[in-house]
């Protein structure tokens, strides 16, 4: 069956917390499968795909992410999903941000999968469960339709054709919000009248609101939790790249890697804004802070930087400020440590923009590293992408983007806005652009090389 469907209704709200044991291994797998969708959403509903292209690529994520559990011996698929969710759950209540952000995606797939169900089994659920979720749902008699007839068709809720064979609901106006905005239906005396086929929008939003109380709920409980083992990965959840991890052999996929010689150019065509920002700021103060400089050097590293050449191009700004044996003192031990070559000799990953808009936050002008659509005020913010030649209307786009925490939407409408046409390129790889910088670095280079093989081929 669907792994959205219960042993009792075949919608799941996810009232009930599971009560089953897992390895901490196998909750870490539920919970990077789900995150793995709940991500892909996200980037789905930025790139303005049409309804078909959004349900197929979905259903492809989740049908390879939450088919059945990693290790089928201990759980059933019922079990994974509501596993998974629970899970993500505890690890997304802790913020304002962080609920926001599982409220929007969760309930993002909630929809998805109610969307698969016939209108006759929502309604059937939503009449069994209305106390539980505390809706108010009444069938409208014939007697009561026919009477306003002419109010309901006009409203625009269903056609002549749909008024004859749907059936309707009175439901409060306030658990009607949504469609009440929308002048989707006809209302009278508090309550609105809902045909069968937009039950979906009343059911989804009841999900919603159950969902974001019971995030705080969560976050109160887990002010009590202390378990050592699965604490610091409820912790880091939101920080875990699901994605590719550019250790820097992504960069043997492009036929330019970032070098000494073309650092410069690079920075100027293809690095996303905050690592544009942190090379301006390495060219003005001739030095990066610790965040910083960890932040660009794993950039650089996974756009195919050798090591040597990071210490080269590191070492010529600051030496502008200080001596070269000053510098390999002080600078060049963690440039090979984040490479893998000193202490322990473990390689480190590139961050993702999780990581960098949930890490420090910039206190003073000399600090470069984070996200500039997230740290930056709006002011700076529109100031700055007007000397990038974005034309004003892209500005409004990213700024309304930024306002509204959409952090990284607002990157991937940056993106759009320095590659023109960048839809008519045919190969070009936009997988994870918004989610890593190094995947819009890869976005951006692909763009270049697509784009001069065209012009090559003319």
């Amino acid at each position: 069956g669907d792994s959205l469907s219960s042993p009792n209704n075949r919608i799941n709200f996810y009232l009930d917390v599971p009560k089953f044991e897992l390895s901490v291994d196998e909750f870490e797998e539920l919970a990077l499968a789900r995150l793995k969708i709940l991500r892909k959403i996200e980037y789905l509903k930025s790139r303005g795909l049409s309804n078909e292209a959004y349900r197929n690529a979905l259903d492809g994520i989740i049908k390879q992410c939450l088919p059945s559990p990693p290790k089928p011996s201990t759980a059933s698929s019922y079990d994974a999903d509501v596993a998974s969710h629970f899970i993500l759950r505890a690890a997304y209540c802790r913020t304002d941000e962080l609920r926001r952000w599982f409220l929007t995606t969760e309930t993002a797939l909630f929809r998805h999968r109610l969307e698969k169900y016939s209108h006759a089994c929502v309604a059937a659920d939503m009449e069994s469960m209305s106390s539980r979720l505390n809706v108010e749902l009444t069938v409208v008699s014939d007697e009561e339709k026919m009477k306003h007839r002419e109010d309901i068709i006009g409203s625009g809720s269903a056609t002549v054709m749909e008024f004859q064979s749907s059936t309707f609901y009175k439901i409060p106006f306030l658990q009607a919000l949504d469609l009440i905005r929308s002048r989707s239906v006809f209302l009278l005396h508090g309550m609105a009248f809902v045909p069968l086929s937009l039950l979906v929008t009343i059911v989804a939003s009841r999900f919603r609101a159950h969902l974001s109380k019971s995030l705080v709920h969560a976050y109160q409980a887990m002010q009590s939790m202390h378990d050592s083992r699965v604490a610091p990965l409820l912790q880091n959840m939101n920080l875990t790249n699901v994605g590719k991890n550019y250790d820097g052999d992504q960069g043997d996929n492009l036929s330019e890697k970032i070098t000494l010689a073309n650092v410069d150019t690079m920075a100027q065509q293809s690095m996303p804004l905050c690592m544009k920002m942190m090379y301006r700021g390495l060219k003005r103060d001739h030095k990066l802070k610790y965040d910083g400089r960890v932040q660009f050097v794993l950039f650089l590293k996974g756009a195919g930087m050798s090591m040597d050449d990071t210490i080269s191009f590191f070492e010529t700004q600051f030496t502008k400020i200080m001596t070269p044996d000053e510098f390999r003192k002080q600078y060049v031990y963690s440039i090979r440590h984040l490479h893998g070559k000193e202490g322990k000799r473990v390689s480190k990953s590139p961050y993702n923009c999780m990581k960098i808009v949930m890490g420090p936050i910039p206190m003073n002008p000399d600090q470069h590293h984070g996200c500039p659509f997230k740290h930056y005020d709006q002011d700076r913010l529109a100031s700055l992408l007007s000397t990038l030649k974005i034309d004003k209307k892209n500005v409004d786009k990213i700024m309304s983007d930024k306002v509204r925490g959409h952090y990284n939407l607002a990157c991937v409408k940056h993106f759009e806005a320095v590659h023109p046409g960048y839809k008519e390129v045919e190969g070009i790889q936009l997988d994870e652009v918004g989610n890593h910088p190094n995947a819009w670095f890869q976005g951006s280079r692909s763009y270049y090389e697509k784009k001069n093989n065209v012009k090559n081929t003319i």
